[in-house]
């Protein structure tokens, strides 16, 4: 059996990581969550929110003891607790039996006593006390389990009285002939809030990503390099006008996201000015490329990005949650949203040597074309070799279920 091993990493760009290796034993749960709790105390997590943490870690490892692995089976698996933007995130990865959680029953509270098997109790208590919680299948290297929790930080909609005017949907002060001046720069940390107004001004309170609601978290994540936001402020007022950001993934190219324009300074360009200034940054940066996802209940965000030069090449099928509103455009929803991938080259890409089915050989092709890449369409007859399997990870994401 593997000894305990307690392994501390520090990725300085983005967060540090300490990791805790355990024989799959119950007996060792305690050693996991006296760990948890340290870190969590060390990352400034009050008493109640640390407790709060053990339970989520001490149903997840649980599971992982008590599934993942055959009853003889002697094992171990991994605990990764990461420095994340105003907060803190714990892996538990294993390389143990594949698991569906899609194929699980959910947890019913409110079911009579005697009809509840007790099934889905752990999952229902780990997304009520984690701010996230998200399952990977990580292919050939095993799968994982991630947990979120976030310091207690100011959310906009505490703001009542400040934000009663937008949501009651203000009419826009009427055209002036006047220019107004827009400055397209990267976003100081005191304007972190009016950020999160322009996002309720174009979304309300139903934007997938929760961080975006509080400006601590923002800012954070600026200084940690896991997003990168720019702002158009108007010269004459400095009022912000509007936000895009890069958001960073370990796994993915860099993403254009969280473009929001409010509603009174509109039809300026601010969006348009706002993703050429990313993409400059993004050539400083020595970036590949960029993605997009863009929404399809209203044409505007596709036509957008066919400006900037995205070309699309994916479906994200009902990707989005119907509560997803677009304030004055499109407020409800009668179904889970869809949306396009769209992918810009910000380097000139490489040629490629393809081996196409013929039955799909045709779209492959557009998508290529509109996304400029150079290929050569390879014969059947020079396949390549066989011996290399295909790696797919797939993420559940509790968030947008």
């Amino acid at each position: 059996m593997e000894p305990l091993r307690l392994t501390m990493l520090a990725d300085r760009s983005i967060r540090d990581q300490t990791s805790l290796t355990i024989p799959n034993q119950l007996s060792y749960l305690p050693v996991v969550l006296g760990f948890v709790r340290n870190i969590a105390h060390l990352h400034g997590f009050s008493v109640v929110d640390s407790r709060r943490i053990e339970l989520a870690v001490e149903e997840a490892v649980t599971n992982v003891i008590e599934h993942a692995f055959s009853p003889d089976e002697q094992a171990s698996f991994d605990v990764i607790c990461s420095k994340v933007a105003a907060g803190m995130e714990v892996c538990i990865h294993d390389m143990g039996l594949p698991w569906n959680p899609v194929a699980d029953d959910d947890y019913e509270p409110e079911a009579d006593l005697e009809q509840r098997t007790g099934h889905g109790l752990g999952e229902y208590l780990i997304k009520h006390v984690m701010d996230e919680y998200a399952f990977d299948n990580l292919g050939r290297n095993g799968k994982q389990v991630r947990l979120v929790k976030y310091l207690d930080a100011h959310h906009i909609g505490e703001e009542h009285e400040g934000l009663k005017v937008a949501e009651e949907g203000a009419p826009p002060p009427p055209k002036s002939d006047t220019t107004v001046e827009v400055e397209i720069r990267r976003m100081l940390p005191e304007e972190a809030v009016e950020v999160s107004r322009a996002v309720f001004d174009c979304y309300g309170y139903s934007y997938a990503g929760e961080f975006i609601y509080y400006p601590e978290r923002i800012v954070s994540m600026n200084e940690n390099g896991e997003m990168l936001s720019a702002v158009a402020v108007i010269k004459e007022t400095g009022d912000v006008a509007g936000h895009a950001a890069l958001l960073f993934n370990e796994r993915l190219p860099a993403e254009l996201a969280i473009v929001v324009t409010k509603h009174k300074y509109r039809s300026m360009g601010t969006a348009r000015m706002l993703g050429e200034y990313l993409v400059d940054q993004a050539r400083e940066m020595g970036l590949k490329g960029i993605y997009v996802k863009e929404v399809t209940v209203h044409p505007y965000t596709q036509k957008f990005c066919r400006k900037l030069g995205y070309g699309d090449c994916g479906l994200l099928l009902a990707h989005s949650p119907k509560s997803l509103s677009f304030k004055g455009i499109a407020d409800t929803a009668k179904q889970r949203n869809s949306d396009l991938l769209g992918f810009k080259f910000i380097r000139k890409p490489e040629p490629r040597n393809l081996y196409l089915p013929r039955q799909h050989a045709t779209i492959i092709e557009k998508i290529y074309a509109d996304l400029s890449i150079p290929m050569e369409w390879k014969t059947e007859k020079a396949e390549p070799s066989q011996n290399e399997q295909t790696v797919m990870e797939v993420t559940v994401n509790s968030p947008r279920s």
